[in-house]
């Protein structure tokens, strides 16, 4: 006998969306239920996975969830910082039920790991987990966002040991039936609350309220209780209100001087009192958890990442949306979707530059790089660090881009040198001095192998200064006259700066672009002052991703580039998408 939608829990409700194609995706399986939304893993037509949070149908007609579920979604992409995870889309069924769409990131929630680790973490893992965190909140602030529910539920940890701080700016309803939640309209977590919007104080809840929950977050990872020890949701929503913290040395006997008294400045119950912003408190975080450590949280890092790093699973996949918490029983995970060799990712190229803009690629054609001396000359040292890459076509050639190296000597003195010698692109005088033609072109295979172990070398934040370099180094036509028609050209610049059997890639008089290298698709708006791009070339993404920048910056300074590990050539992806905002 079937049972009547109407006589189903929320999670069996939630269950019917499965197999289903909403717009252009299709449902692939639930991820969790929470008081507010069903999350959902779902596939876009294309291939590409993200994650889909559906509001849910009880709050469809209650107009004020309705606007801040839609207003709210978008604050995450004014934080200006990739720990904040983005809001792709949002939309409606034909139902008229609102959704969002997301990133849909592998791993799992630090409440996850607190709970396997029998809710107590060492201090080293929770230094550098929370000092991730609030370098996000810094840059949050610092753009008017205070996201009003951190806790270790909304703290994300990807395969790659990452922190994502998840649900930015979203208002919940607060449930008392559930640990997390109390009736009315007040957003955020009771055991994680602190006095001010405990007391439903708004003028006052501020960047200082989100410290507080920062440091009752570091006080139930290092001591396995809650700030205030209660016997239900409706009790702790009272004592965080009214009551002072208890000190974690309560909590915790025998913890670090130095981590009682920062955690315990943290629970000042009033504002003043707290540190006063998250960049002084992350400075207060590193000498202290130095200090408690014996050595800097930087050279901790490396090993506490490799030890909360896992490998990508599809039991593992979680949502930004905050790992919901569900409210009946999880479906079984479901095998994950493998993208097809060389498919594209979810968002459609808009078009080539050629194609969209048509007088876009002759206004390029004037972009080139002012001719520097014939040859130029450092000393060098440094090492090789060999790796092995995919061969490319023999015929392919690259002009030279020796300045841009040159340049970026001052970033890795010796090193890029060395490798450019070892390919074959330079040589030693010989004095020592090193010897570079800049007015030639170089096998794309070589270069590309010497671009890959400079990468490797030198890592991935001076990498993106090389690429800065490119948009520094460049002259551009003042018919490139914003950021958007820029961004849309560089695909023919990419091409017009590489050849194949002699001939330049990119036609300026015919358009005729020739195939070979890959391309810098231009995906067009995803959102207000945001920008999609999707590169799927074979240099370093690190490089890709500091052209992008340097060319946004110059017409927007402000502007800063997003880009997931689960949208990444290095992890798999056919093709790596770059969001520009500013």
């Amino acid at each position: 006998m079937s049972v009547p939608v109407s006589g189903l829990s929320v999670s069996e409700r939630a269950l019917l969306r499965v197999d289903t194609v909403v717009g252009k995706y299709r449902i692939v399986r639930l991820i969790g239920v929470g008081g507010m939304a069903a999350v959902y893993a779902a596939t876009h037509r294309n291939g590409h996975r993200v994650a889909i949070k559906f509001l849910l149908e009880r709050h469809a007609d209650d107009p004020e969830i309705l606007q801040l579920f839609r207003r709210e979604a978008y604050a995450a992409n004014r934080v200006g910082h990739p720990g904040a995870v983005p809001v792709l889309d949002d939309d409606e069924d034909e139902n008229g039920c609102a959704f969002l769409v997301m990133p849909l990131l592998q791993g799992e929630t630090v409440r996850a790991l607190w709970d396997r680790e029998n809710k107590r973490l060492p201090v080293s893992d929770v230094g550098v987990l929370m000092a991730d965190v609030l370098a996000v909140l810094a840059s949050a602030h610092a753009n008017g966002v205070v996201h009003r529910d951190i806790k270790p539920d909304n703290l994300f940890i990807t395969t790659r040991a990452d922190v994502r701080v998840l649900d930015f700016g979203i208002a919940r309803r607060i449930d008392v039936d559930s640990a997390h939640t109390l009736t009315g309209r007040l957003v955020g977590t009771p055991a994680f609350m602190p006095p001010e919007q405990a007391l439903g104080d708004r003028a006052a809840v501020g960047p200082g309220s989100d410290l507080w929950a920062v440091g009752a977050t570091i006080f139930a990872l290092l001591s396995g209780e809650f700030v205030h020890v209660t016997d239900n949701a409706m009790a702790q929503f009272a004592a965080a209100a009214t009551r002072h913290a208890r000190s974690l040395a309560a909590a915790a006997p025998g913890l670090p001087a130095s981590v009682v008294d920062f955690v315990d400045k943290s629970l000042a119950f009033d504002p003043k009192d707290r540190w006063q912003s998250a960049v002084e408190m992350r400075d207060a975080l590193l000498a202290t958890f130095e200090l408690a450590l014996g050595e800097p949280v930087s050279i901790v890092a490396p090993r506490v990442r490799e030890r909360l790093a896992v490998p990508p699973s599809s039991e593992l996949d979680e949502t930004l949306a905050k790992g919901v918490a569900s409210t009946g029983p999880k479906p079984a995970p479901q095998p994950s979707e493998p993208k097809p060799a060389g498919q594209s990712t979810g968002l459609k190229p808009v078009a080539r530059a050629h194609e969209a803009i048509p007088e876009v690629p002759v206004a390029f054609g004037a972009l080139s790089y002012p001719d520097p001396p014939r040859s130029l000359r450092e000393d060098v040292g440094g090492a090789t660090f060999p790796r092995v890459i995919r061969r490319l076509d023999s015929r392919l050639e690259v002009r030279t881009a020796g300045r841009h190296f040159a340049e970026a000597f001052r970033l890795s003195p010796g090193i890029i040198h060395r490798l450019l010698v070892k390919h074959g692109l330079g040589r030693f005088a010989s004095d020592g001095r090193f010897m570079l033609d800049l007015r030639t072109w170089w096998p794309m295979d070589a270069y590309t192998a010497t671009v890959h172990e400079i990468s490797e070398a030198i890592g991935p934040a001076k990498m993106v200064e090389i690429g800065k370099l490119v948009a520094k180094l460049a002259v551009v036509p003042p018919t490139m006259h914003d950021l958007r028609t820029t961004l849309a050209a560089i695909d023919a610049a990419y091409h017009l700066n590489h050849r194949k059997d002699g001939v330049v890639m990119f036609d300026m008089k015919t358009g005729r672009m020739l195939d070979g290298i890959g391309h810098a698709h231009y995906l067009g708006d995803v959102g207000k002052k945001r920008i999609a791009m999707e590169w799927d070339g074979p240099y370093p993404c690190d490089m890709d991703r500091g052209i992008l920048l340097g060319f946004a910056r110059l017409f927007e300074p402000a502007s800063f580039i997003e880009h997931s590990p689960d949208e990444c050539r290095k992890e798999g992806a056919p093709s790596c998408i770059y969001y520009v905002s500013w």
